[in-house]
């Protein structure tokens, strides 16, 4: 399936420096017929060196753009797993330690992470509400806030109104 896509642009981008090469040497030839015979350019080795080298910038150019293209068009593959696990919170508690909350299905587990490591440190026998389908998160004394992303959203509908 990938692999079809990466042939048919090494299949193209030959083609297209091998019609540069072509149109390239064709131009440095005439330039060298026309150049005087004491000239640089009437140099057959210097006019190779010149096409030798303009070409494999060329080629080196168009496989960056090529790989370029390929991690940009492929470069979101996802195992199986990684759709049923994601963060759901995390906790900073120092510089480089942190404490992570991770969903992986329908369990949730608290993760200490530091540098080197990462240690359960609970398993959770019921999870805990995130309230990510609400938009909402629980305050302190229990009540129901909204989210960031729900403010911003209607402060950015009062501002287009208003």
């Amino acid at each position: 399936m990938m692999k079809t896509p990466l042939l048919l642009i090494f299949v193209i981008a030959a083609a297209s420096i091998a019609t540069t090469a072509r149109a390239a040497g064709e131009a440095v030839q005439k330039a060298a017929e026309k150049a005087p015979a004491g000239s640089v350019l009437a140099d057959n080795n210097v006019t190779s060196q010149l096409l030798q080298t303009t070409l494999g910038l060329l080629a080196v150019l168009a496989v960056i753009i090529a790989i370029g293209w390929m991690v940009k068009r492929f470069g979101n593959l996802r195992g199986g797993v990684q759709g049923q696990m994601k963060i759901v919170g995390g906790l900073s508690l120092g510089t480089r330690e942190r404490v992570v909350l991770l969903q992986v299905g329908d369990q949730q587990l608290v993760l200490g992470v530091a540098p080197g490591q990462i240690r359960t440190l609970h398993v959770l026998d019921q999870p805990l509400n995130t309230d990510e389908d609400h938009g909402e998160t629980a305050a302190p004394d229990g009540t129901a806030t909204p989210s960031f992303a729900m403010r911003l959203q209607s402060v950015l509908k009062n501002r287009e109104v208003g």
